[in-house]
């Protein structure tokens, strides 16, 4: 299994909290494809595999490439790579981008998974964090890739935005269930440094949830989404059955993937790339005919907390036999030393060996995991 990630980097716009390299350079496109077909052919080996498994654009805002871009881009990558019968292929698209035309485009491409960015159905909220979208949009976007053929679709939520309350919330969630998608990403807002919402923040111009507010939003959420028929699979992603996100799955669960764009990463099981977050400096490179990356080799101290942290975000947990099949079982027993002090308190529990965090853990994962992990 191989998955393959395209970054399309362009927006109409910036939201307030995005810290994901994202240009709003739309002059840009035509050169932007033709670079993006140069790296394919010069990488096209890194996954020693032709075929894919899940193949993921993200971005940034796929859905606002026209048809011939998304064809010019979907035929080169089938030049190289095969889609096994059963593929994921999904599309990260914007509320406004969506149309019945649209949609009919993306599933004669292909695409069989649409992740739509909502981020909240209040209108005061989406303002605030600079969405382009209402409420409203987002209902019908939802509704008319339903009316289309779209079987499976994912929606992102923001929890913990600046005056948000807990009723707010709640009000998101209950929206979220009559829409009746198959797939919810939720994650509690961070300030990510040099954002809009991170310089508003510095200069007291809002005031952050509280940790309690996080808290409680995280735990109404999972409660009444685990009701309605949801699993949470990852600590920030829920899925009814069959339908959970095997690309992003792959990320968790140590299984190669290649990313193509400014910013993407790769991972091949022994080395991680990452492309240069600078569109002019990727595409001169590439039109160089030479890869604007950069490359990490992944020591076995590295190895294992990425393991670590990883396999602790989702519902199943640490596989202690498998952390002893690649580290040792030495290793395997001091990872469950330590994790006893947090068994005792509920925050870990032993699950036919697999050390899986609580609803109570999941509040204090990033301070287990920091423990949990070996000194590099």
């Amino acid at each position: 299994m191989a998955g393959l990630y395209v970054h399309i980097p362009f927006c109409k716009t910036r939201c307030a909290y995005c810290n994901f390299f994202s240009t709003t350079a739309l002059n840009q496109i035509e050169r932007y494809i033709a670079s993006l077909g140069r790296e394919l052919d010069l990488r096209k080996d890194y996954l020693l595999t032709d075929t894919l498994a899940t193949l993921y654009w993200g971005g940034g805002t796929p859905s606002l490439l026209s048809f011939q871009h998304c064809k010019t881009i979907m035929g080169h990558i089938k030049s190289h790579f095969s889609l096994e019968p059963m593929s994921e292929i999904t599309l990260e698209a914007n509320p406004d981008d969506i149309t019945e035309e649209c949609l009919n485009q993306w599933l004669d491409l292909g695409f069989n998974r649409l992740s739509i960015g909502i981020q909240s159905f209040d209108d005061k909220l989406l303002k605030l964090v600079n969405r382009r979208h209402t409420s409203q949009q987002a209902i019908n976007a939802v509704e008319t890739a339903q009316r289309a053929g779209f079987r499976n679709i994912s929606i992102d939520l923001i929890y913990g935005l600046p005056g948000q309350t807990l009723e707010d919330w709640k009000k998101d969630i209950c929206r979220t269930l009559q829409l009746d998608v198959q797939h919810v990403s939720a994650y509690g807002l961070s300030y990510e440094e040099g954002t809009p919402l991170y310089i508003r923040c510095q200069n007291k111009e809002i005031v952050p949830s509280d940790d309690d507010l996080y808290n409680q939003m995280y735990d109404v959420m999972c409660v009444e989404l685990q009701r309605a028929g949801f699993e949470r699979y990852e600590v920030s992603n829920f899925a009814k059955p069959y339908c959970r996100s095997r690309h992003n799955s792959s990320y968790w669960h140590d299984v190669p993937y290649m990313g193509i764009g400014p910013g993407a990463h790769s991972y091949n099981g022994r080395a991680r790339q990452w492309n240069v977050e600078n569109l002019p400096l990727y595409m001169e490179t590439l039109e160089a005919g030479r890869l604007p990356a950069e490359e990490e080799q992944i020591d076995r101290t590295t190895h294992f907390n990425e393991t670590l942290m990883l396999a602790l975000r989702t519902a199943e947990g640490l596989d202690l036999s498998h952390l002893a099949r690649i580290f040792g079982q030495k290793d395997a027993d001091e990872c469950l030393q330590k994790a006893q002090i947090y068994i005792a308190k509920g925050f870990l529990c032993l699950r036919e060996n697999n050390l899986v965090p609580t609803q109570l853990g999941f509040h204090w994962l990033n301070a287990m995991i920091a423990d949990l992990m070996k000194d590099v």
